[in-house]
């Protein structure tokens, strides 16, 4: 029997570092993953967020027709692995804006992180709530 714990890191909403903490772990592998790459910097340079370094690499198409057939791709991110088994989530204290929160749900569509959690919500109901239970 195998048991796995449950991890969930929580982080503010303008820690960017910890926003792209998983993205694109495992490479991109098809040209409508390399499309919404596109506009995943397109939306940062929209919002002022700084885009990340690796996204220069990590958007970089590579042609191997004996690993991808006739398919871009670019491989994993090296050194992240030990980060797949945490599911990371916007601790938000306080409303973010609209376009924001589109950027998250966007991020989510692809990636499938990261999620959020209503922190100013959950303080009004329980004042001495800091966090939550995975």
């Amino acid at each position: 029997m195998v048991r796995r714990t449950a991890s969930i890191f929580l982080f503010d909403a303008d820690d960017y570092e910890s926003l792209f903490a998983k993205y694109a772990m495992y490479g991109l592998w098809s040209e409508e993953q390399f499309k919404h790459h596109e506009k995943v910097i397109e939306e940062l340079e929209r919002l002022g967020i700084p885009v990340p370094g690796s996204f220069k690499e990590i958007g970089e198409r590579q042609y191997d027709s004996k690993i991808n057939g006739d398919s871009p791709f670019s491989p994993a991110r090296k050194g992240i692995a030990h980060r797949r088994m945490s599911n990371n989530s916007i601790a938000f204290t306080s409303k973010p804006s609209d376009e924001f929160l589109k950027f998250v749900f966007m991020m989510m569509r692809n990636e499938g992180e990261p999620g959020f959690i209503n922190l100013e919500a959950g303080q009004k109901r329980r004042p001495n709530m800091h966090g939550i239970n995975p």
